[in-house]
């Protein structure tokens, strides 16, 4: 497995014009190489954009210590060049000059989350534990008739390596495919139901790990996060441990939605 970056969080569509000339080659801490220009931080989160217009969200500790002291540089404030003089010179008995002001060349500490973190979640594909406790698996549309939708989401680790995967080893990213489906359930008449899969919309979804902290985002059509063999987001985690996911989408101003808690272990081989 030739890429081992973990965070892939959203896709951008440029022009073909679109301008790219900050590019340069990033490594991370277990030598995988990746070509993209950097954007900047996101919390502890380095943000960095490759030709196709793809964005992509690393940890800062695993880059190289090449590449963390290149961000920690693009972090420093600079140092803002003498305001050049206007008005008439001035001698001794003219005013002061002012000092000018040199902010600190320390660059900000990049940090996780702290406590609290789930309840600051505001905004965007992020919920507060209230919304997660609210989100609906099931929701009636027509009471006289019964009709209802159903949502049904959840992660899948791979367990198992391939004969593709030769490369991979202990300490590398665990791939991980997020799937979902709403199902429009119609009775007939006796007891049977009619399902029949609701492909228009959009799923949004994040994964914690056990200290609160996002290690992985997006969002993707409800046609492509369908669970098929071809089909589901593929992504990764950066080790084994409990993460937990949320996953939903928007019906008519209602969240459907579920959240799912797995302990994910090393993929072994056969």
């Amino acid at each position: 497995m030739k890429t081992k970056w973990v965070f892939v969080v959203m896709a951008v569509a440029l022009g073909p014009g679109a301008p790219w000339a900050g590019a340069r080659t990033w490594t991370s801490a277990s030598g995988a190489t990746v070509e993209a220009e950097y954007e900047g931080v996101q919390g502890n989160f380095v943000v960095l954009r490759k030709s196709t217009g793809e964005k992509i969200m690393i940890l800062l500790q695993q880059l190289s210590e090449e590449d963390q002291a290149f961000v920690r540089e693009q972090l420093a404030p600079k140092t803002p060049a003498p305001p050049t003089p206007t008005g008439p010179h001035r001698g001794r008995e003219g005013r002061a000059a002012r000092p000018v002001q040199v902010p600190s060349t320390t660059p900000p500490v990049l940090t996780p989350e702290g406590p609290g973190s789930k309840e600051k979640r505001k905004g965007g594909a992020h919920l507060t534990e209230d919304e997660v406790a609210a989100l609906k698996k099931e929701l009636v549309v027509d009471a006289t008739s019964g009709e209802k939708l159903e949502f049904v989401g959840g992660m899948s680790p791979k367990k198992h390596l391939g004969e593709k995967e030769r490369d991979w080893k202990e300490g590398d990213p665990i791939p991980v495919t997020i799937t979902c489906e709403l199902v429009r359930v119609r009775p007939k008449k006796g007891a049977e139901v009619e399902r029949k899969r609701v492909t228009s919309g959009t799923g949004v979804f994040y994964i914690t790990n056990e200290q609160g902290d996002v290690v992985l985002e997006g969002k993707e059509s409800l046609e492509k996060l369908q669970p098929e063999s071809d089909l589901g987001y593929k992504g990764e985690l950066p080790k084994p441990g409990k993460y937990t996911l949320v996953i939903y989408t928007e019906y008519k101003g209602t969240r459907l939605g579920v959240t799912e808690t797995l302990d994910v272990r090393a993929p072994q081989r056969r």
